[in-house]
């Protein structure tokens, strides 16, 4: 067996803390960069959302202005 396999595979199963701090560290501030990256998109669509809403709303305002 390749031992590359076999190393990666007893890595995968140690217990976090046995992980040095700074790999720890490491993975929360990569999980906290997608988690904003991710709020981000979400807000933008909603953004648009809210626009879109208020360009709709005020041309139905208009149309029923004119044709009141």
């Amino acid at each position: 067996m390749n031992p590359l396999f076999s190393t990666a595979t007893h890595a995968a199963a140690e217990s976090p803390a046995d992980l040095p701090p700074w790999v720890i560290a490491i993975g929360a501030v990569l999980v906290a960069i997608v988690g904003v990256w991710l709020l981000a998109k979400v807000l933008k669509w909603v953004f648009y959302f809210v626009l879109a809403a208020a360009v709709l709303a005020g041309a139905a305002g208009v149309i029923w202005l004119v044709l009141r």
